[in-house]
């Protein structure tokens, strides 16, 4: 059978579903270890797990879009049996009305692993911690210099919440499209 797995997110263990005996009941353990006479406060409180609070739930039963998640901040995720990685969101975009994607199952979610991936070290100006894809000149919002900034950055700044564009006294390019010198 399939082994199973665990993501553990903002106090909810988000496990697969062991009812036909397919993989191993990664929560079982922990709840134990967690409802211990005399440590389970201070454990669910180390855990923000409320104490009223049954914090296991099936992955089948649970979409991407319905997760509490914060960026940047790391998850637990353990599967295989002792294999335990961190999982961490760093970007959330929301289709904008009107917006057009082409084959969004090809491009979301990005899956990136940061310990094989190769990068030129760059950062968005903005948030200083997401990828950039665009540079802009001349652009009244910063100090007229280069500036880089990620998808998110440049569209909450440059667009109103209907999709068009604030000002357009800037020039802006897609990295893709310059080449760096080495």
């Amino acid at each position: 059978g399939i082994p199973g797995g665990l993501f553990f997110i903002e106090g909810v263990f988000y496990i697969t579903d062991d009812s036909r005996g397919s993989g191993e009941d990664y929560a079982r353990c922990i709840l134990e270890w967690l409802n211990e006479d005399g440590y389970e406060t201070i454990r669910r409180d180390f855990l923000n797990i409320a104490s009223d609070d049954n914090p296991v739930r099936l992955m089948s039963e649970t979409c991407l879009h319905t997760l509490p998640v914060r960026l940047n901040h790391r998850y637990y995720h353990v599967f295989h049996g002792t294999v335990e990685t961190s999982l961490f969101f760093t970007d959330v975009r929301v289709k904008r009305k009107g917006e057009i994607l082409d084959s969004p199952r090809k491009h979301y979610p990005r899956i990136l692993d940061t310990f094989t991936c190769p990068t030129i070290g760059l950062v968005c100006d903005g948030c200083g911690h997401c990828p950039p894809v665009v540079v802009c000149f001349d652009d009244e919002l910063t100090d007229g210099e280069p500036t880089l900034f990620c998808s998110g950055c440049y569209y909450s700044l440059h667009y109103d919440s209907d999709g068009r564009l604030r000002y357009d006294n800037f020039e802006v390019y897609s990295l893709e499209d310059i080449e760096f010198a080495e």
